[in-house]
């Protein structure tokens, strides 16, 4: 055979390609990667939700407050209206606890599309069942004196707001949570009240 065709014919005859294996190590590292991601989720999503809500209470509330207060009278405490401070701190320290806990203990969020997937019943759990609500109202109502914007229109809405979440909790949520965790909520109902905290 001349050297020419010989030379074609080791050419045309290919040799198998090595295939690239990922090392052991390099698998665990992207598997920690991910769980990492997935246990961090949650937390992102809450801190998410807290920002909206941080600047509606801390902004558009105070705003629409302040509006209010151009067309109403409102109700004048002086420099009594400063202890509204401590319901204040109180009352952010209630929905931070909240959140923390929906995430790092629920694996979830506050949001009703993204529930948590265990029951929460640590922390600020342990002495009301809606922290959250709790937490928000005393913030709203403590903006309203220490802003001297107690007018009628803006305890009306309040009145109001209260009264649609509390048919929101009693109609939707807690079914939800009954159906969902069944026996171990059921008892959690019948230790822990749903609006006002409970310290023993």
């Amino acid at each position: 055979m001349p050297p020419d065709v010989q030379n074609r014919v080791k050419f045309d005859h290919k040799q198998p390609v090595p295939t690239r294996t990922t090392p052991s190590h390099a698998l665990h590292f992207q598997g920690m990667n991910r769980e990492a991601l997935r246990r961090s989720l949650p937390a992102v999503k809450c801190a998410a939700l807290a920002a909206v809500w941080t600047a509606i209470l801390g902004w558009l509330v105070p705003q629409a407050m302040l509006l209010s207060r151009l067309d109403s009278r409102s109700v004048q405490l002086s420099a009594v209206r400063y202890l509204a401070v401590v319901p204040l701190v109180l009352g952010i320290v209630m929905c931070v606890s909240a959140i923390w806990g929906f995430a790092a203990i629920g694996r979830g969020t506050p949001a009703p599309f993204d529930p948590p997937r265990h029951l929460v019943m640590q922390g600020i759990f342990r002495y009301v069942r809606n922290p959250i609500y709790v937490g928000s109202c005393l913030i709203v109502v403590s903006e309203a004196i220490l802003l001297q914007a107690l007018t009628l229109p803006v305890i009306f809405w309040l009145a109001v707001v209260f009264a649609a979440v509390h048919l929101l909790v009693v109609l939707y949520e807690e079914p939800v949570l009954k159906k969902k965790f069944g026996a171990e909520y059921e008892q959690y109902l019948k230790h822990v009240p749903r609006w006002i905290p409970c310290l023993k």
